[in-house]
């Protein structure tokens, strides 16, 4: 019960790593807020969080035990965001951590991308991650206390070809998060992000399926070989599933990491040192 009297807001939470976050954190003591926007981006080629998935999300927290309130919200809309933030105050008098999860994805060569797919990509990916923390910290500076996740990706550090749009806003991501760790440290909040390696998400299945097929593969097989081809372990040891990067933000929002601030955690089964 490391987070016993916690409030925290969670976005992108009706599935994938945020219910996963969601369950980790409200299993440890925090009362939870899920926030997600449960619609669909026109530019976005796979389908988003639904409200069935928000309601699956806030029934497991609770039939594990956890107090839960879920909120519909666009990362991308101030005023959707400052709602949030103010339904997780009505509800619970606090909020104590944000994990900015909430993130979308496209496959497109540079030259390809249309403008309504880049700025959906920024939207989402950075401008909601910065409304996110802008609208958390603040009464989290009136507590003189927070804790602030943001997620952004190997692909923060690194490249690779057709994916310029999302790399750029997790690249930024990373900026964004050692700026606000500086800004905010004053206030005894942290500031923190992670970066995951491949997950095999719903996200990541829609994405990998044109490639899979392309090369007469099923998703499974092609995300085994990229597994096999770029992580340091091998084997099973080699998969990441979101409770690794659970694990990961638990310990960044808890106590124990109370002198950790401006800082990119990989959890990429040692892919950047691999590749």
């Amino acid at each position: 019960m490391r987070l016993e009297g916690k409030v925290a807001l969670i976005t992108g939470a009706a599935r994938g790593q945020g219910r996963s976050h969601a369950l980790t954190l409200a299993r440890e003591g925090a009362r939870v807020v899920l926030a997600d926007i449960c619609q669909d981006y026109p530019t976005i080629p796979y389908p988003l969080g639904t409200e069935e998935q928000l309601a699956t999300t806030t029934r497991m927290v609770r039939e594990a035990g956890g107090e839960a309130l879920a909120v519909r919200c666009d990362v991308s809309s101030a005023a959707d965001v400052e709602q949030a933030v103010q339904q997780a105050l009505s509800e619970f008098g606090r909020l104590d951590i944000l994990v900015a999860n909430a993130s979308v994805n496209a496959i497109s060569p540079c030259i390809e991308i249309e403008e309504a797919q880049w700025d959906a990509m920024m939207d989402v990916n950075l401008k909601g991650v910065w409304l996110s923390c802008k609208y958390a910290a603040r009464p989290m500076i009136e507590q003189r206390y927070g804790k602030i996740v943001t997620t952004s990706s190997t692909l923060g550090v690194k490249v690779q070809p057709n994916l310029a749009h999302y790399i750029a806003s997790k690249h930024g991501v990373i900026g964004l998060t050692r700026a606000l760790a500086v800004e905010l440290a004053p206030y005894n909040i942290n500031v923190n992000t992670v970066m995951p390696g491949m997950i095999n998400t719903d996200m990541t299945k829609s994405l990998s399926a044109p490639i899979a097929e392309s090369l007469g593969k099923s998703v499974d097989d092609f995300y085994a070989d990229f597994v096999s081809d770029f992580h340091a372990f091998k084997g099973a040891r080699a998969e990441i599933v979101p409770q690794d990067i659970s694990d990961a933000i638990l310990f960044l929002v808890s106590d124990e990491s109370r002198q950790i601030t401006g800082h990119a955690l990989a959890v990429d089964s040692g892919m950047l040192v691999a590749r």
